[in-house]
């Protein structure tokens, strides 16, 4: 059987000129074949981007948003993915173009998509994105931002759940409310 292909992640020390310089080209974009001696140390393959897209059923994206990346995940980006497959997004909404991944669910390009985060956060309540049929929406997987939490992050997300608790109790309106919209059915 054949090692899967993978995408060679920047390493966590920067003090590695050569690995560093090679996370730097993967993060911006960049036409960059790293040494064997890399590929071998972190258990990776280089594949040129057409390559992996062609021969990977799940794709996940880890990389911030550029001048370069911003909406690179788009129609020409999933065309050249296998068909049925996943993506999965848990860097930055604004990488992937909203239209081209709901065009790649009905058409049965992406198989189903796992999002972390989307574009337009908070998202608010006409976003195309959760305004799709059943049948879209039964293919996302949405999680609310959480793939990248920190302890200290974690820590602050449960001081403002009891916070709102609280103010619940007091009969009060929360400070942190998701899905505001919705409130105002209430009102």
């Amino acid at each position: 059987r054949q090692r899967a292909p993978r995408i060679l992640r920047p390493p966590a020390h920067p003090a590695h000129d050569q690995h560093h310089d090679a996370g730097r080209q993967a993060r911006s974009g960049g036409n960059h074949q790293v040494s064997e001696e890399v590929e071998e140390l972190f258990h990776v393959t280089y594949l040129p981007i057409e390559e992996l897209l062609e021969n990977c059923e799940m794709i996940s994206l880890h990389l911030p948003v550029t001048d370069l990346t911003r909406n690179s995940i788009n129609d020409d980006f999933f065309s050249k993915m296998k068909d049925q497959s996943y993506l999965i997004n848990t860097a930055r909404g604004e990488l992937v173009d909203t239209n081209a991944l709901i065009h790649a669910l009905k058409t049965k390009k992406l198989k189903m998509a796992g999002l972390d985060t989307i574009a337009g956060e908070p998202v608010q309540k006409d976003n195309s994105l959760i305004n799709q049929s059943k049948e879209i929406l039964d293919k996302i997987v949405f999680s609310p931002h959480i793939a990248g939490i920190t302890a200290s992050s974690f820590k602050r997300s449960y001081e403002m759940t009891w916070i709102d608790i609280q103010l619940i109790l007091n009969h009060q309106k929360p400070t942190h409310i998701v899905n505001p919209w919705e409130n105002e059915k209430h009102d």
